[in-house]
């Protein structure tokens, strides 16, 4: 980038018409200068300029004093840098003893939160495997498991319980195991036929 146009935006925001006149510069020239620095923030128009976009380079950063040779937590000499240069975190020191990042220039503590990139996807509370194996259990074992979509709830029948069933909510569903349904099954069997 032109060293004068970047003086000029670490000094004031300016308009690309701001910046011709200034520079005495074309238009297409400051356009493609603006175009390929990444580091110039634009402010979209504005009450004050309507059809104007402002452009400007946030001005440098003198790196804060450290209060020792070390982490600013904990001083210890165990630190290195928490991310590659041109990174969000290539700005971040991070510390090996007591864990904490943050940022070499400002020294302002980098929270998790703040590094966190994506929420943790939501597991199943039973997973479709998992009543397979259940529902072969029960079968193994000469009974039946059905879920009634109405009540919401899990049904397991056997055929010599007379009618009488055993219902699961989707949370106790997911306590039971294949052999402990299946023994149900078995436990119940032998006294109806006795």
């Amino acid at each position: 980038m032109d060293t004068a146009l970047k003086t000029l935006l670490e000094t004031r925001a300016a308009s690309v018409n701001d910046i011709v006149e200034t520079l005495g510069r074309s238009a297409t020239w400051v356009r493609t200068q603006l175009k390929n620095h990444e580091d110039i923030i634009l402010s979209a128009p504005s009450a004050l300029h309507p059809r104007t976009t402002i452009y400007y380079l946030p001005a440098p950063q003198e790196p804060v004093e450290a209060t020792g040779p070390g982490c600013r937590f904990c001083a210890s000499a165990n630190i290195s840098a928490a991310g590659e240069i041109g990174t969000f975190l290539g700005a971040a020191t991070v510390c090996g003893d007591c864990g904490r990042t943050y940022n070499t220039f400002s020294g302002e503590e980098i929270t998790p939160s703040a590094t966190a990139s994506a929420k943790k996807k939501r597991q199943p509370l039973n997973p479709q495997y998992k009543i397979r194996a259940k529902v072969e259990a029960v079968e193994a074992a000469g009974g039946k498991l059905v879920f009634d979509k109405e009540a919401r709830q899990w049904i397991m029948t056997a055929p010599g319980w007379n009618g009488r069933m055993e219902t699961f909510t989707a949370l106790e569903f997911s306590t039971e195991t294949p052999q402990s349904l299946g023994a149900k099954i078995q436990v119940v069997i032998p006294e109806a036929q006795g």
